[in-house]
């Protein structure tokens, strides 16, 4: 269980990177060619692994094609996702969207019989308090009437990133059970290839081409790192519970206000302070009893 925790600290440190360096680079890429990017370099890191490593080789048809997808899921959730950027503030989306957790450690009890004891209930709820809180700001002067706008503003976000809650934490889910049939880096490489297939499909729609140049190289690059904390995920979920391994996962925002405040020269508000706190202790719940 030690090892499986292990991974997931490297997914969590390996996104959080991934979420930070990708900031400058988000005003270069909108946010469609942003993911296909990302989607295309962990693809190549997928295809990679898979053919790397000994004794894995392609996946039966029938699980392949299943992994596909939830490939295909998350994919259609991204998309979602940029559509709720291009309606409402991001980083007001970013917080909201940590509400596919929820669905996940729901389906995760109910269908899996994932334990929900108390210190487990406990540990979910400050550790997706302490992400939202990590994830909130506050509007800048002089946006706030555009950052708190209309009610057609409001339901305009609400349709696309209701979609991708859903659809994350229905993914998330499915995650777990395939991991009986496929290896992670088999996994890894059929939920790569549908999210790649979806991010491509969505730019070439847009743009009719895919996306080039010096910005978009340096995106795939990160998404190489992206997809290293993939298969990292993976390795840990293997031995963890859905909804723990999917909730700590998500503490990677941790790691990227880390990396704001000592790079990027932003200031500790009390609010993230706050955040952390809550995130570590509830981190600590959650991994307490598979120490």
């Amino acid at each position: 269980m030690l090892a499986a925790l292990g991974f997931i600290g490297a997914s969590i440190v390996l996104v959080g990177v991934v979420t930070f360096l990708e900031e400058p680079l988000a005003k270069e890429l909108d946010a469609f060619r942003l993911d296909a990017a990302l989607r295309l370099g962990a693809l190549v890191l997928a295809v990679i692994a898979l053919a790397a490593a000994p004794g894995v080789g392609l996946p039966a048809a029938g699980p392949g094609l299943a992994g596909v997808g939830v490939g295909l899921l998350f994919g259609v959730a991204s998309v979602a996702y940029c559509f709720a950027i291009g309606s409402k503030s991001s980083w007001l989306v970013a917080s909201i969207s940590n509400g596919y957790v929820v669905v996940t450690v729901v389906l995760g009890v109910l269908v899996l019989g994932e334990s929900l004891t108390l210190w487990v209930l406990g540990g979910l709820v400050l550790t997706l308090a302490g992400i939202v809180a990590l994830s909130w700001r506050s509007p800048a002067k002089g946006h706030a009437r555009t950052d708190n706008g209309g009610l057609r503003q409001m339901v305009k976000a609400a349709s696309p990133l209701g979609i991708f809650i859903v659809l994350t934490g229905v993914g998330a889910f499915l995650e777990k059970p395939m991991l009986g049939d496929l290896t992670p880096l088999q996994l890894n490489a059929a939920v790569a290839t549908g999210m790649a297939a979806v991010g491509v499909a969505a730019v070439g729609a847009r743009d009719r081409r895919v996306p080039t140049g010096k910005a978009a190289l340096a995106t795939a690059g990160l998404g190489v790192l992206l997809g290293l904390g993939a298969i990292t995920y993976y390795l840990g979920l293997q031995h963890l519970p859905v909804s723990v391994a999917a909730t700590l996962s998500n503490t990677y925002v941790l790691v990227a206000a880390a990396l704001t405040v000592l790079f990027g020269h932003q200031r500790i508000t009390l609010r993230q302070v706050a955040g952390a706190v809550s995130a570590l202790a509830g981190a600590t719940l959650l991994t307490l009893p598979f120490s």
